[in-house]
């Protein structure tokens, strides 16, 4: 463990998992400085336990991309129209459905001190309730614990605009979250560029949803490619972007994205 990283309060992020209870502690897939919290992140802090000559050091983790599986998440996911067939592919229905109060005290247990949860709209393409009122729940029920991003869908215009500004600054959502291929349009289109302005404005970030959206109906995969994340990021300089699931596959271009732009 360097010395700039025993300095940190939370010095690992794990990005993308549901509960612990449905997983061993693992190494992160993808470990991003976090802008919201100003935090640094060495490649020792991969590992939930690290023994030292004295003791055991014990390391405090911040889950980014957090989804608590109670019965009402499965089942929207596995019931969704954009997911559904993942699901079954992946035999999603044998994961195991907890209370939020059982989620928190796994998280607890394996040290997770804050985990972040982003909501999903994307009710234009799919015709699905966007799931933020479950967000802005779990973050009332243990707001020392969980964090909100307001998820928003571009085709909504200026009534986006008016759910980020009452979830920022009346609800304590402290980030966004857009997903390009349900959107079914790249991350710098124009559409976005209303959303992206407001964030700036509320000096909150704003995570991009890559991945290649598998069996994922009317999804086109060059959607999310970080290429168009660079441009959206030389845009708007000031917007604090995070690229959740690394822009896999394009997992070297993610890396460059983030080399060329200091806000990525």
């Amino acid at each position: 463990m360097t010395k700039a990283a025993n300095r940190l309060q939370y010095p690992c992020i794990m990005i993308n998992a549901f509960s612990p209870a449905t997983y061993h502690p693992w190494r992160g897939e993808f470990i991003q400085a976090m802008a919201i919290f100003g935090l640094a992140c060495s490649d020792h802090a991969l590992l939930p336990a690290q023994k030292q000559k004295k003791g055991v050091y014990v390391m405090n983790v911040i889950d980014f991309r957090f989804r608590p599986n109670t019965a009402e998440t499965i089942s929207g996911i596995q019931n969704s129209k954009m997911f559904k067939g993942l699901c079954e592919h992946i035999d999603f229905s044998k994961m195991k459905p907890q209370t939020v109060p059982e989620v928190v005290a796994d998280l607890d247990r394996y040290n997770v001190v804050k985990a972040v949860i982003t909501g999903r709209d994307c009710e234009t393409t799919y015709g699905s309730k966007s799931n933020n009122d479950s967000v802005i729940e779990f973050v009332k029920a243990f707001p020392n614990k969980f964090i909100g991003f307001i998820g928003l869908d571009p085709h909504k215009g200026m009534n986006a605009i008016e759910e980020i500004k009452h979830a920022v600054n009346d609800l304590g959502m402290r980030g966004a979250a857009v997903d390009p291929y349900l959107a079914q349009i790249y991350a710098n289109d124009a559409k976005y560029y209303p959303i992206y302005s407001k964030c700036c404005e509320l000096d909150i970030p704003i995570v991009f949803t890559t991945g290649p959206a598998t069996l994922v109906p009317n999804a086109i995969i060059d959607h999310v490619a970080p290429r168009y994340i660079d441009i959206a990021a030389r845009d708007f300089p000031e917007l604090k972007i995070i690229i959740s699931h690394g822009g896999y596959p394009w997992v070297n271009e993610s890396i460059i994205v983030a080399e060329r732009n200091r806000n990525v």
